[in-house]
């Protein structure tokens, strides 16, 4: 299989808590998923949201100034 990636995961979340982590272990864990990167896109962050790398090699993320909202957070990711 290829290294390229086939799917995008965006997750907007605002005060991001134990569901946020829960999807991450859980698409971590996924040995079957196809190749995916992963974005979590912050509404208005706060200090001491999660560290993503401790919960997801790969994911990314971004981080919105304000809360966008669902789906101008899903694009911005």
């Amino acid at each position: 299989m290829s290294d390229e990636q086939l799917v995008s995961v965006i997750i907007p979340t605002l005060r991001a808590g134990d569901d946020l982590l829960a999807c991450l272990e859980s698409l971590e864990a996924d040995t079957d998923a196809p190749p995916h990167e992963v974005v979590v896109v912050f509404n208005a962050p706060m200090p001491g949201d999660i560290e993503l790398e401790k919960h997801h090699a790969t994911a990314r993320a971004v981080q919105a100034q304000t809360n966008l909202g669902f789906a101008a957070a899903c694009n911005l990711g």
